[in-house]
């Protein structure tokens, strides 16, 4: 892998692509940290339209678990939480217009990455199960409970992005320095520069859009750095050892 002459921004959190060489065997110079660096979160993520009832729902809603410790407990034993936190969005909430009959929803929550570990989140019905009977214990229920397409599972954000074994945030930010041991913008390869949530300073929109903005002035400033003129004898010059 070449960058060549024209200065290319890779954006993904799947950096970690780069080290394992799926983009070829001199990419693997970059970011090698993510090889062994523990693993952010995946989500299983649900997307659909339906009617809702039983809860006056607005745009962003949260239903908290009884014991957050059993969540994660169960999330780095490298399981779904039996009892998860869920976060749901109800699209066409807070918005002029009043919301359709039947609604978008994008509901979401914790799962571990994959890690080589087994992963019964990959299966469609204990999903089906986990989340809708989670929520119709608050008094939400749902009229269709959406399909197998409906549901991206951590597996399926590998497929999306090789090599992120789900993680959608990059390597791990826990830890106070984390966000100092992520993979910064410039790379050893020339005109390669990383950006996006699995680079320094981590994920989340804005922390996506500031490593942007570091990789912007790491290209604006090589570019600058480098000559584009060819080197020529200078008349007159002073001979120097």
């Amino acid at each position: 892998m070449t960058a060549g002459s024209r200065p290319i921004a890779f954006c993904s959190t799947a950096i970690r692509a780069l080290a394992s060489g799926l983009l070829g065997p001199a990419a693997t110079t970059v970011a090698r940290q993510t090889l062994k660096a523990e693993r952010s979160l995946s989500a299983q993520v649900w997307a659909f339209a339906a009617k809702s009832a039983g809860v006056d729902l607005v745009h962003h809603n949260v239903f908290f678990c009884a014991g957050p410790k059993a969540e994660f407990d169960d999330l780095h034993a490298g399981r779904p939480p039996r009892a998860p936190t869920i976060y749901l969005c109800a699209q066409d909430r807070g918005l002029p217009d009043a919301p359709p009959e039947r609604e978008r929803f994008e509901i979401i929550l914790n799962a571990p990455p994959l890690c080589g570990l087994s992963h019964p989140s990959e299966e469609f019905a204990p999903c089906q199960t986990r989340t809708f009977l989670t929520l119709a214990r608050f008094g939400l229920r749902f009229d269709p409970l959406p399909e197998a397409f409906a549901l991206t599972t951590p597996g399926r954000f590998e497929r999306l992005f090789p090599a992120s074994l789900g993680s959608l945030y990059g390597q791990s930010p826990h830890a106070m320095m984390a966000a100092f041991q992520r993979p910064t913008a410039r790379t050893p390869i020339a005109g390669l520069y990383l950006a996006g949530s699995g680079a320094h300073p981590g994920a989340g929109v804005p922390m996506a859009t500031l490593s942007a903005r570091h990789a912007a002035e790491a290209i604006l400033s090589d570019r600058t750095l480098t000559s584009t003129c060819p080197q020529t004898a200078m008349p007159g010059g002073t001979s120097t050892a």
